[in-house]
């Protein structure tokens, strides 16, 4: 019955064989997955954001220089994803450079000593409207082969985990420090 479907719908949609299957991640995954990879995996969804828009426009740029020098086009990213969510009917509306000021602002602290280190925990809270411009663009392209990027891999389980026992040891040393720091005896 699945395959009938799947058969259906491949015999009913055409899509754009120059781009590669997406996934509409939501809200709530991305700033779990950011979190616990310490934000690596904004990087990954930058990356793979920046592929799909190349991809849409045959581009010869690489997707993965863009995440490198990210700081210069995190600005852009936010912008070409609102433009085009905009174009296909999206009613919310951000403004890239604040959600870049305020992303450049927390993240900074996530090199500072704990405590002041966990307010790069909300460094995330800033790519959360892009996230969900994005995933409304995929949702209303029917060009665009689109999956529920639901349930985590066995990849984004083990960076969980990691991550979890490397949060569990910040928290473990910066709780040892504060003691230390009142009972010095």
């Amino acid at each position: 019955m699945a395959l009938e479907k799947e058969l259906h719908l491949q015999e009913y949609t055409s899509f754009d064989e120059g781009l590669d299957k997406q996934y509409i991640i939501s809200p709530m995954k991305f700033m779990v997955m950011h979190t616990f990879s310490f934000g690596l995996y904004s990087t990954w969804w930058a990356y793979k954001v920046w592929r799909f828009f190349i991809q849409r426009e045959h581009s010869n740029s690489n997707a993965a220089l863009r995440v490198v020098l990210g700081i210069f086009y995190f600005i852009p990213l936010c912008y070409r994803i609102l433009r085009l969510a905009k174009s296909k009917g999206y009613q919310c509306n951000y403004f890239p450079v604040l959600l870049f000021l305020f992303f450049l602002l927390t993240t900074v602290f996530g090199a500072m000593p704990p405590p002041m280190f966990f307010i790069w925990l909300f460094s995330g809270l800033f790519l959360l409207q892009p996230v969900m411009a994005f995933n409304f663009i995929l949702s209303q392209s029917p060009e665009v082969s689109v999956a529920a990027d639901g349930k985590l891999t066995i990849t984004e389980i083990f960076i969980v985990v990691l991550g979890g026992l490397t949060w569990f040891l910040i928290i473990l040393g910066t709780l040892a420090m504060i003691f230390l720091q009142t009972n010095p005896d």
